[in-house]
């Protein structure tokens, strides 16, 4: 299990994480946390990718505080795409908002 961690200068209140993977790739689920600490992380979603086909994934939760933003990427697609090995974890974007 592969994870990517972001992180703000300060903590903001979110609700929507918008994140992308490419064409290329073997990228399947990715679950979404956020953390104020960095240590204590808290699930608010996750998203499942097609192989083969570039994706933008809207994640909406209820309102959270958040200084730190982690991408766990919990499997892959047994196939390649793009010829890299089906172990990578590829995101093309991550994108954090509060929509009123």
């Amino acid at each position: 299990m592969k994870q990517l961690s972001l992180h703000a200068s300060q903590p903001r209140t979110l609700n929507l994480i918008v994140l992308g993977a490419p064409e290329i790739g073997s990228t399947k689920t990715v679950a979404i946390s956020v953390s104020t600490d960095g240590k204590t992380f808290r699930k608010v979603g996750k998203h499942l990718f097609p192989l083969g086909k570039a994706e933008r994934a809207s994640v909406s939760f209820p309102d959270t505080e958040a200084k730190f933003i982690r991408l766990t990427y919990l499997d892959h697609h047994a196939q390649l795409a793009g010829g890299f090995p089906n172990t990578f974890g590829f995101t093309t974007e991550v994108e954090a908002y509060r929509v009123r």
